[in-house]
């Protein structure tokens, strides 16, 4: 069945990119007997110019306690084995080496000596994980994409270290991690929360794109930080 389900989301999603090519991205949930499914398909643009589509599913099986994302693209892509699910304890240290080179191109963007990020040691992020929902977005074995967040007692999703490889960037992958932690939270949180620095426009741009709006700003070191919400 579950063979069945994931050939059926690939092969919706190769004709909605190869008979839908000028349509927004779409969003279509299926639901039978044993499982629960919501996928998505929408439009890449890489360097070639020529639109390419991919296809993005969460899976919930009665069976599975945690859910999953399964990314399936059309023949001919060369990136394979695609997949967002929840991290696990054994997963923290390629998180951090991630985290590490993630921010640290920003420190060397912001001029600044160090970053609070970079500071974080394997003590402290076993002990954030244990309040906390960690994601990571896997290729071919390897962590190149991870957004963690914690849920308190007034409803607040507060999102944190959304980090992607500095090689694989500009392919979308902070968007589908932000999607897949909303839609962890979503029948429990109100509101979520969270906050990056005035001086990198691309991630503020992404944060806007996906619904958050600044409340305000605060002086932190050589930077400035944007403090953004979006109500659930």
């Amino acid at each position: 069945m579950k063979l069945l389900t994931i050939l059926m989301l690939w092969i919706c999603g190769f004709c909605a990119g190869k008979h839908l090519p000028s349509t927004p991205p779409l969003s279509i949930r299926i639901t039978c007997d044993s499982s629960s499914v919501l996928f998505f398909t929408g439009p890449q643009v890489p360097s070639s110019r020529k639109k390419s589509f991919m296809t993005t599913s969460r899976l919930n099986w009665k069976k599975k306690t945690e859910p999953f994302f399964f990314l399936a693209s059309p023949p001919g892509r060369r990136h394979h084995g695609l997949m967002i699910s929840r991290a696990v304890k054994d997963d923290l240290p390629e998180i951090l080496d991630l985290q590490l080179r993630a921010f640290g191109k920003v420190a060397q963007r912001l001029n600044a000596a160090s970053l609070p990020p970079l500071e974080q040691t394997i003590e402290q992020l076993l002990e954030e994980e244990q309040n906390s929902v960690f994601f990571k977005y896997t290729e071919n074995g390897h962590i190149i994409g991870s957004v963690r967040g914690n849920l308190d007692a007034s409803g607040t999703c507060h999102v944190g270290r959304l980090i992607v490889d500095p090689y694989c960037r500009n392919r979308g992958i902070g968007r589908r991690l932000m999607q897949a932690l909303e839609e962890y939270f979503r029948e429990k949180a109100s509101r979520y929360l969270l906050f990056t620095s005035e001086e990198t426009p691309e991630t503020l741009h992404l944060y806007g794109k996906l619904g958050y709006e600044k409340l305000y700003t605060r002086n932190a070191g050589s930077t400035v930080m944007a403090f953004l919400e979006k109500k659930a």
